[in-house]
């Protein structure tokens, strides 16, 4: 093995996090797709521990290769990588994905010896989707996930592979019998299919053939509702979840249980016993029948004021149902959950966040997406009942802009939970305390009582403007701005751009992992 030459090393400044990930995104852009056929743009970007930096993309310097074999095997061959830290636009290839002709990726990464992996967004294809990680993982790699922001760039611009390789992933899964998604249940026929569902679907993708003709069962049969094209066909677990008439007869940790709390004394239960694409648009009724909206007066103008965040709460809703751990132990005992009290809303779902998503990053509202349940997430999003895949986190980031504080994450007994609070006042001590717990009392004392609300707010946030700022605390934009240069001067906060373009980045205690990782070299 050889060492990087020392002009090599001083000719290139370290890089950050955040340089290194859009350097591999300039590489996925010179991406080569093998002639006939829908291959992924994958960049790649290595940073080796004396600052060295290297690139390279998919077909780099031969046809059809991986970006990870371009840099590793053709680029860096006799270069010892030991301890470096590599960045790739897209999930690498496990173990059994490539066959006998070629080393899939991960295994060459953690041959290379790398210290940290990371990735842009997640493989869809049935042969990868969390093989690579795992495996990664498995071999004491740290594994991590672009800024979310960075994940909607490659996103956008594999949209066309993505929709193929998602399509291609939910059929599959009609094709196998391994979990509950594929599993076929004999005493579900068509005749238990949700008309009402059907015919959402078949509006909202523009299918001329009705939902009862044989056309359109073989659709249901391609994408893996049904097991068979006839009228005896079978419902696919998958197809019971997202089109069944009664998902719970089949699939019991289905659906969505409600509640709202009045009083100590008064409740209003509801059971979302539905077909699970049509639960959102039923849950947001039943709120704003139970919640009407209030109206305002603006110049004599008369204005309807919704009572709740109903798109964050849609959001929380589809989070819950698409991402819960449906096979795990008990998992047919745990059921999503939405409580509504005068001072919360809270939305619990079983299982825990998805390696390599973190608690810490969801409380921060910088989690990119990593999907448990492939096909529920494609067939939400094909109906444009997500938001971007992306966890809801841009309508989470944009509540206090309705005068809400930003939400919380939990994860107890096996449940992740969410709640969106419903005044500043609710917000609880222990985000509070959370706030402070990395700060030293000299820090503290500095910041005094007149900032203290405003670094509670800072705390949960990745960036922030002085505008953004003067909203959530009801400032002036002046007062504001003073605001965050004693932030700044304290070392909390950073000034980052100039002129309309300024804003500040969390960096201090308090700060999440997310933010301050991206500030090393």
């Amino acid at each position: 093995m050889t060492k990087p030459s020392a002009e090599a090393s001083a000719a290139t400044e370290a890089l950050t996090d955040r340089q290194m990930m859009e350097m591999a995104i300039k590489q996925m852009r010179l991406s080569v797709p093998e002639r006939g056929k829908n291959n992924p743009l994958v960049g790649a970007a290595i940073r080796l521990p004396d600052g060295t930096v290297h690139g390279a993309h998919r077909a780099h310097l031969r046809d059809g290769a991986h970006a990870e074999h371009s840099l590793l095997d053709q680029k860096l061959l006799q270069t010892d990588l030991t301890g470096s830290h590599l960045f790739v636009t897209l999930e690498p290839c496990g173990p059994g994905s490539r066959g006998d002709k070629e080393k899939p990726c991960a295994e060459r990464i953690a041959e290379a010896r790398v210290s940290e992996l990371w990735f842009g967004i997640q493989d869809p294809h049935h042969l990868v989707d969390g093989r690579g990680l795992a495996y990664l993982r498995a071999k004491k790699i740290i594994v991590r996930q672009f800024d979310p922001d960075l994940q909607e760039v490659i996103r956008a611009e594999n949209a066309e592979w993505l929709a193929a390789a998602m399509q291609a992933a939910a059929k599959h899964q009609a094709g196998v019998s391994s979990d509950l998604f594929d599993r076929v249940f004999p005493k579900a026929t068509v005749a238990d299919l949700s008309t009402a569902a059907l015919n959402f679907y078949r509006r909202h993708k523009k299918i001329k053939h009705k939902v009862d003709s044989p056309e359109f069962r073989l659709h249901l049969h391609d994408i893996g509702i049904l097991d068979g094209v006839g009228i005896d066909a079978h419902l696919t677990g998958f197809g019971a979840i997202l089109f069944g008439d009664k998902p719970r007869r089949f699939v019991p940790q289905a659906g969505l249980n409600a509640v709202i709390h009045v009083s100590d004394e008064l409740e209003i239960p509801e059971r979302f016993d539905s077909p699970g694409i049509l639960i959102p648009d039923q849950v947001e009724e039943w709120l704003k029948k139970n919640f009407p909206d209030a109206e305002s007066r603006d110049r004599m103008v008369r204005k309807p004021v919704e009572r709740l965040p109903y798109k964050a709460i849609r959001e929380a809703v589809i989070n819950a149902l698409v991402h819960r751990d449906y096979t795990g132990k008990d998992a047919s005992k745990a059921k999503c959950h939405l409580s509504v009290s005068e001072d919360k809303i809270v939305v619990k779902s079983p299982g825990g966040p998805v390696p390599p998503v973190t608690l810490a990053e969801l409380t921060g509202l910088c989690a990119g997406v990593y999907m448990r349940n492939t096909s529920l997430v494609y067939y939400f999003a094909e109906l444009d009942l997500m938001e971007e895949q992306n966890l809801g986190m841009k309508t989470f980031k944009l509540l206090p802009k309705s005068g809400y504080p930003l939400p919380a994450y939990s994860f107890e007994s096996g449940l992740l939970t969410l709640t969106i609070f419903r005044t500043v006042n609710a917000a609880s001590a222990a985000e509070v305390a959370a706030a402070f717990s990395g700060l030293s009392v000299e820090t503290r004392s500095l910041i005094g009582c007149e900032h203290e609300k405003g670094w509670v707010f800072l705390a949960t946030r990745t960036s922030i403007t002085a505008l953004d700022y003067a909203q959530a605390m009801s400032l002036t934009e002046r007062t504001a701005q003073r605001h965050l240069r004693r932030f700044a001067k304290l070392g909390l906060i950073e000034r980052v751009g100039a002129a309309r373009a300024t804003g500040y980045r969390i960096l201090g205690p308090g700060a999440k992992p997310c933010i301050s990782r991206h500030m090393s070299g």
